[in-house]
């Protein structure tokens, strides 16, 4: 009878578990509680994205896209493409997409920028496949405008691969490159040395026949992206100067004379 008794009780506590408990930890936790998306107020994004709410706090810039708990300012740039139909209040499903969308950083930064004119981030040739505008008046010395075509920018091609990149959105791969502490590490291929083909006539006149580079220096960087742990590999150069520098009378191999020299 004792371990009857026994086997009954373990029975009625594992009733009370199933049945008992869950009613229990309801009614004393509380129900679900639902986030209405209609004007942001109530939506905490930062409940999930805890990370980017952080950077943008101590950033320099886009503070005031961080300045509370309302996700208004979220909304500022993940809810402001018009032409997408988003979910709302008052259980409206998203159509186009749910709460929320990437956003190219071109989208507030091109030349008189429609969704939220930011800084003109603009400097670059046009890229190809960009719905963006990269060029555009430029304000210099005393407001001066002038037009910014792109011509002499350095990082155009770097823009340009970060557009045919389908990584993020349009040049999104550049822009967080340089501006945010997102780690960075570039392989590096330049030339090693520059060579010139000079050749003169019996007046002693010069001309300049060829200027190029000659052999290739590998070199691969890294930095977290604050500058507080930046590192260069050892270069390896890839580079014969006995087979490309002229000496004791010899010419270098790469030289490609038309004629002798007078």
């Amino acid at each position: 009878m004792g371990g009857s008794k026994i086997a009954l009780m373990l029975v009625a506590v594992v009733a009370i578990g199933i049945f008992a408990l869950p009613s229990t930890m309801s009614v004393f936790g509380g129900t679900h509680t639902w986030y209405d998306i209609a004007g942001g107020t109530t939506v905490p994004c930062a409940k999930c994205h805890a990370d980017k709410y952080e950077e943008l706090s101590i950033s320099d810039f886009h503070t005031t896209f961080a300045g509370g708990d309302s996700s208004e300012d979220c909304y500022m740039c993940h809810r402001a493409d018009q032409d997408l139909r988003y979910a709302k209040g008052g259980g409206t499903p998203g159509v186009d997409t749910h709460a929320a969308t990437t956003i190219a950083c071109m989208a507030c930064h091109e030349y008189e920028a429609e969704i939220m004119k930011g800084p003109f981030a603009g400097g670059f040739k046009q890229p190809s496949g960009s719905q963006f505008t990269y060029t555009g008046k430029v304000s210099i010395d005393s407001g001066t405008q002038v037009i910014s075509d792109g011509d002499h920018a350095a990082h155009n091609a770097y823009v340009q691969s970060a557009v045919d990149s389908d990584m993020m959105e349009d040049s999104n791969e550049a822009c967080i490159a340089c501006h945010t502490a997102v780690p960075m590490e570039i392989d590096w291929t330049r030339g090693y040395a520059m060579r010139s083909q000079s050749v003169a006539d019996s007046l002693g006149d010069w001309t300049v026949q060829q200027l190029g580079a000659s052999g290739t220096y590998a070199v691969t960087t890294y930095s977290d992206g604050y500058g507080d742990d930046a590192s260069t590999t050892e270069p390896y150069v890839d580079h014969d100067v006995g087979s490309s520098v002229p000496s004791s009378g010899g010419r270098a191999d790469w030289l490609d004379f038309s004629s002798e020299r007078p």
